[in-house]
């Protein structure tokens, strides 16, 4: 049952992602190629994001390829994530608003053998969309400019982990994730004139569309100092490596309005596919995980077998070396370095979902998390700051026994400050995660021997 629910999901995910996904509504997605998508989903999301030293058999942890081997044997997982956004944004005297909800990760892991796993799936990784807009008085001519920006760039990845010692102290876990990297994204000059000269009305149109290949690799390692508690840390890194691109311009002109009826049009001209490279930023990251389980057997004394994790993460990211280089022409436009924090605890009162008892209620076995992330984010010549509150719940999926969860994650958070050169966004991220696991009655990839 699970198998065809997963097959059905899969495609009807998958043709859905094709479609063109408004991915953000934020100003600052100007920089660069757009904005770096944060690495969250329904479940990290709840305790700040944290995740890179996390490891779980009921969780495939997609940010570190390393974690995947602790996947349950013969257990496989399929997730997705839908992340929305309701956003408030002030500058000077000005202010709007903006939401959105986006399909951000379909991913199937599989675990095989005794010590490996491997993982599929697909993720946006950078997103671009804004459109704001300046005014002028000219002439008696009244001149609006706007700045449009659209796309994105999506990533089609493949994992694969193998835990090296693993015994009842240590457990060593390494993991390599190769990945295509691919997408659009379009900047868009248009100035209108709303008087006698609207002959004069253009839109000038760069795009870059790249393709490109990329890997990381992950470390995990988790050493057990006694039944009841255990100790972990985690790395990840990715490379610098370039991207390549292929950038065309076109100037047009157009008779009426921008987008909703533009009249005559006619090109004034149109470059051919120019190609070029982009030097995308190298990424450092560390976690740690400590992890305190109930001392006793909760059926035999009729109490709870709670679990409690305490989760952290420190990740850098070299924006300073990102350059698109195009022949003649190379933008120097500078970014600042990223670096991000993320801290989360999560609380379970009875993390063993299949456990029956009088004193073992629903409530008891869904999982309760918070957290707080801060993070410097790349931008031109700026301090831009994120910083957030999180919470979440876990919400186990009762039906044929099974080890499936629907996963609630919510940001309160505030990027940037309010001036009259500057922005400043407040913002309610959330975010919903289904994993799908087979139940005992229903294992994948077993083996039937007939006498």
């Amino acid at each position: 049952m699970y198998r065809l629910l997963v097959a059905i999901g899969m495609i009807c995910l998958a043709n859905f992602y094709g479609v063109a996904q408004v991915t953000t509504n934020s100003p600052y997605s100007v920089n660069g190629l757009g904005i770096w998508e944060e690495p969250a989903d329904g479940v990290s999301m709840g305790r700040g994001g944290a995740r890179i030293a996390l490891n779980d058999s009921l969780y495939a942890n997609e940010y570190n390829p390393a974690s995947l081997s602790y996947l349950a044997k013969g257990q496989p997982i399929f997730s997705f994530d839908i992340t929305g956004r309701f956003s408030n944004f002030e500058s000077g005297n000005e202010s709007s608003s903006a939401r959105f909800f986006y399909l951000k990760t379909i991913q199937i892991a599989i675990p095989f053998a005794k010590r490996f796993a491997a993982a599929v799936g697909i993720r946006p990784i950078i997103s671009r969309g804004y459109d704001f807009k300046t005014y002028q008085f000219i002439d008696g001519d009244s001149i609006r400019h706007s700045y449009i920006g659209s796309g994105g760039v999506q990533q089609l990845y493949l994992s694969f982990s193998s835990a090296i010692i693993k015994n009842e102290r240590n457990y060593l876990s390494v993991g390599l994730e190769g990945a295509y990297n691919f997408g659009n994204t379009t900047n868009s000059r248009v100035t209108e004139f709303f008087t006698s000269n609207s002959q004069f009305n253009s839109v000038y149109h760069t795009n870059d569309k790249v393709r490109a290949f990329s890997l990381k690799a992950g470390l995990q390692y988790q050493y057990t100092i006694n039944q009841h508690s255990s100790i972990g840390m985690g790395a990840v890194y990715q490379p610098q490596n370039m991207w390549s691109t292929e950038n065309t311009e076109s100037l047009i002109r157009f008779t009426g309005l921008y987008g909703i009826n533009p009249g005559n049009m006619d090109t004034i001209f149109k470059t051919g596919v120019v190609d070029g490279e982009i030097v995308m930023p190298q990424r450092l990251g560390f976690g740690f995980n400590y992890e305190m389980r109930a001392k006793q057997d909760s059926l035999s004394n009729r109490t709870h077998a709670y679990r409690l994790r305490f989760l952290g993460d420190a990740e850098f990211m070299s924006w300073s070396n990102y350059r698109k280089n195009l022949p003649n022409i190379i933008d120097t436009t500078a970014l600042t370095n990223g670096m991000y924090i993320r801290l989360g605890i999560d609380f379970t009162p009875h993390h063993k979902f299949l456990d029956k008892a009088p004193n073992i209620s629903y409530f008891s076995k869904m999982s309760y998390r918070i957290g707080f992330n801060y993070a410097q984010l790349p931008s031109r010549n700026q301090n831009l700051t994120d910083l957030g509150m999180t919470f979440g719940l876990g919400f186990p999926i009762p039906f044929n026994r099974s080890l499936s969860s629907l996963n609630i994650g919510v940001k309160l958070g505030q990027q940037g400050e309010v001036g009259a050169q500057s922005i400043r966004e407040q913002y309610v991220g959330l975010h919903f995660g289904i994993i799908l696991s087979p139940g005992f009655n229903d294992r994948w990839f077993r083996k039937f021997k007939y006498d």
